[in-house]
């Protein structure tokens, strides 16, 4: 495991108190949504505030839930009733990002350092921390810049060659060779003998389109599409249609000829094969992304022997050292811009830029810092013909500045890992303002060992303070601003240590 930022959150609110009146007054100061909109659709997540007056906690002692009643009457027995998980079917990566990507604080940051990014800009981020058993995640965008498609705001240009790399060797791996196999085909740019390492070299180092072309051709359309780019991957909406050199008016990526490979003492062919999806979202053969997506390319590549084998992309050994050389040699117009943010730090990047006059400039990377043991992704787009390689620099330089000022306690997203984590929501009543709903919430962790003594919990992307223990199970009473599906993170912890964490997607309200 590399040696990440250290994963801690600081608790910074007291555990709810128990009042027996129903509501306080309002109060004026009170954010009018303090746990985000309906997370069931996450494409307007942009409030930033949580701290909702916890003055009008309702009376616990009447809980309108009983899920647990038998575990309580069974306690002098010493017979334990675990409680009902009523959890929903759990989030894909993507909606997980989306609902607890931080929206303001690269704003807030720009703003106190007096920089503006030019025009056009877009950008996402994450720091990178040590999770419990695995990598974790805290994402950045400045408003919704991260999760906007591309169609039609900017052109992905070269970035996506590491994904038709990617796409390239999970084809081959599924019939039973490598990025070593050597491979023999004729197609619209020629014909091509030679090994698919080379391409990957050549498409990622050298941005060469043929290449690319051709290592979409090895991928296959349908494949690349439908087994690849998916929410699985973290990538629901990640289309590559388009081919980037035109030998013929015909010429596409949907036709893949057929491909004799060999390796060692094995050989095979792959077949002629023709793709016939449609994706409405993304016409005219485009290629269509978020910066979200983009990034997981590159995290999966370069953290794949930390991540989780559901994680991880279909990678061996030396296709990871084969795509791991391309990008830490791949031209990267963020690189000035990093170095000065963390000047005299050991560095390794892992990067595919892309540009094309009159459209965007592009860079994507997961940046290493081996001085401090820090790591961070960063993803970006801005106008092609209104800026310069500086301007992306600058912009790497002040995203990365921002991240290791910005403020916490924050979520840490990483797949659930440690001791089981139960939870139990139940709608009490209408809340204390127009619109909002008051809901009992219970978490039971599994403690036959360690014994769990304090828990941390976030709403989307938004701390909530801290339930208070009954016997083994943690409760609260809260009034949410609104109802909704949300993602509940459950942070565990015994003496300090954290021992569990579960992400589960809940309802909130009737």
């Amino acid at each position: 495991m590399r040696s990440l930022l250290t994963f801690a959150h600081c608790c910074v609110f007291a555990a709810a108190t128990m009042l027996s009146v129903a509501c306080s007054p309002a109060n004026p100061d009170r954010p009018a949504n303090d746990a985000g909109s309906d997370s069931s659709d996450t494409s307007d997540l942009s409030d930033s505030s949580d701290l909702s007056d916890t003055s009008d906690t309702p009376d616990l002692s009447d809980l309108s839930d009983t899920s647990d009643a038998d575990a309580d009457a069974d306690a002098d027995a010493e017979v334990h009733v675990p409680l009902e998980d009523n959890s929903l079917p759990a989030w894909d990566w993507a909606a997980q990002v989306r609902a607890t990507a931080d929206r303001d604080s690269l704003a807030a940051a720009f703003a106190a350092a007096g920089y503006t990014p030019p025009a056009g800009t877009r950008i996402f981020a994450a720091l990178v921390a040590d999770g419990l058993e695995q990598p974790a995640f805290s994402y950045f965008s400045r408003g919704e810049e991260g999760f906007e498609y591309s169609h039609g705001r900017y052109w992905p240009a070269s970035t996506v060659k590491l994904l038709a790399a990617v796409g390239a060797v999970r084809t081959l791996r599924a019939a039973g060779a490598t990025s070593a196999a050597r491979v023999v085909f004729t197609d619209d740019d020629g014909a091509f003998d030679g090994t698919v390492a080379n391409l990957i070299d050549l498409a990622i180092r050298v941005s060469d389109n043929v290449a690319y072309n051709r290592l979409m051709e090895i991928a296959g359309f349908e494949e690349q599409n439908g087994l690849l780019l998916t929410p699985a991957f973290g990538m629901p909406t990640l289309v590559l249609q388009r081919r980037y050199t035109h030998p013929t008016p015909e010429s596409n990526l949907r036709h893949s000829p057929a491909i004799a490979w060999t390796e060692g003492s094995g050989s095979g062919t792959l077949p002629a094969r023709d793709g016939t999806s449609v994706f409405p979202e993304c016409p005219d053969e485009a290629n269509c992304v978020t910066l979200a997506e983009l990034t997981e390319g590159v995290r999966r590549v370069g953290l794949h022997e930390e991540l989780p084998a559901a994680e991880r992309f279909e990678l061996g050994a030396g296709d990871l050292a084969t795509l791991h050389a391309a990008l830490l040699a791949s031209p990267c117009q963020f690189h000035p811009g990093i170095s000065s943010a963390l000047a005299g730090h050991s560095l390794r990047v892992y990067n595919k830029l892309g540009q094309v006059y009159g459209d965007d400039r592009l860079d994507h990377a997961l940046i290493f810092d081996d001085t401090t043991g820090r790591a961070y992704l960063l993803a970006a787009s801005m106008p092609y013909n209104t800026t310069t390689e500086a301007d992306l620099s600058e912009l790497a330089r002040q995203t990365l500045l921002a991240l290791d000022a910005a403020p916490a306690p924050r979520v840490f997203l990483q797949r659930d890992a440690g001791l089981p984590v139960l939870v139990r929501t139940q709608y009490v009543g209408p809340g204390c303002i127009e619109g909002s709903v008051i809901v009992s919430l219970q978490i039971e962790v599994s403690e036959d060992t360690p014994t769990v003594d304090r828990v941390e919990l976030f709403m989307d992307r938004w701390p909530i303070e801290s339930p208070l223990p009954d016997g083994r199970v943690f409760r609260m009473q809260r009034d949410f601003s609104a109802p909704g599906d949300r993602l509940l993170s459950v942070y565990a912890y015994a003496s300090d240590v954290l021992v569990a964490v579960r992400h589960a997607a809940v309802r909130v309200g009737p």
